[in-house]
């Protein structure tokens, strides 16, 4: 009897051990929460499990062996990695109320992929699409990817995109405004064409090309362009600008390749520049147009927004 006593005190005395392991066959799945931290790396990673079923409980429909769908939106495994190609644009208005998120990671057939791209026509004419989350993973959005999104009102760019192609948000008409990231190198032809709710558009330093892409903005009143901007194209005679306000900081003007009375519809348009460039925008072709009212500032001490502010254009 002593002997099981002393026998039942060691055990309990003992220090507690957890055991783990490496058991393929049923992890530890931790469901990851959504972020409205726009500079986040997105929504979070989702798992697809083998029977369908998901991390999230997002729904998952497999249509072949690199395509599927998940919230109603398309994806397809190429090269490596994960492109957003088209979604199904009746239960993104019905199911998700035109709010879209897309995922940065998605774990499927046990293999881990990043979402890297969103394809040329991803979303034609999406017509319930009203917001998308676009994580940071994201690295190319192709042309024409939003073109008819005529619901769209708010979408981030990645911070890591180098261009905004042609026709991407063309006929955009809900888009109230597009921040545009710094690592932006071009913009497009018609890239923004048509997008009549935007009314102020600040493209960051960085920027080098813009090609004609925001005409046909018919509320589109005021354009900050960068000093990194070298090329400024509003030639193509079908199509118009209705600035009243630009802001170029370049103190080299920019080539403008302009079609005068055509492209601009309002004259007397108000032209701020470095004060110690005005000669040089008054000489250069294009900018030394009739329609330009050009005005020196100093680039230490104007903003530009406040002034938008205070003339009642903001």
């Amino acid at each position: 009897m002593f002997k099981n006593l002393f026998l039942a005190i060691l055990i309990i005395s003992l220090p507690t051990v957890v055991l783990t392991g490496c058991d393929k066959d049923s992890p530890e799945v931790t469901i990851p929460e959504k972020s409205n931290n726009p500079e986040n790396d997105g929504v979070g990673n989702v798992i697809v499990n083998a029977d369908g079923t998901t991390s999230d409980g997002s729904q998952f429909r497999r249509i072949d062996d690199v395509t599927f769908m998940l919230n109603y939106v398309k994806y397809q495994i190429k090269d490596g990695h994960i492109e957003v190609i088209g979604g199904d644009d009746t239960e993104i208005g019905l199911s998700l109320k035109g709010k879209v998120e897309l995922y940065s990671k998605i774990e499927v057939d046990n293999i881990s992929y990043n979402v890297r791209r969103i394809a040329a026509c991803a979303f034609p004419k999406f017509t319930s699409l009203k917001e998308i989350f676009i994580p940071n993973s994201v690295i190319e959005i192709r042309q024409a990817a939003f073109e008819g999104c005529s619901s769209l009102e708010k979408v981030n760019l990645p911070k890591n995109i180098t261009n905004i192609y042609i026709h991407t948000f063309d006929g955009c008409s809900s888009l109230k405004e597009i921040k545009i990231p710094s690592s932006v190198k071009e913009i497009g032809q018609f890239a923004f064409l048509g997008c009549s709710s935007l009314t102020y558009v600040d493209i960051p330093e960085g920027v080098t090309s813009i090609s004609e892409a925001f005409a046909n903005c018919s509320n589109l009143v005021a354009i900050s362009m960068p000093s990194s901007l070298k090329i400024f194209n509003s030639d193509y005679e079908k199509h118009k600008y209705y600035v009243k306000y630009l802001y170029c900081k370049g103190i080299t003007p920019p080539i403008f390749k302009y079609t005068e009375k055509v492209s601009f519809t309002e004259g007397n348009i108000i032209l701020f520049v470095p004060e110690k460039s005005c000669a040089a925008y008054e000489k250069a072709s294009g900018w030394n147009s009739t329609v330009f009212d050009i005005r020196g500032v100093d680039p230490e001490t104007f903003n530009f927004e406040e002034f938008l502010k205070e003339n009642g254009v903001l």
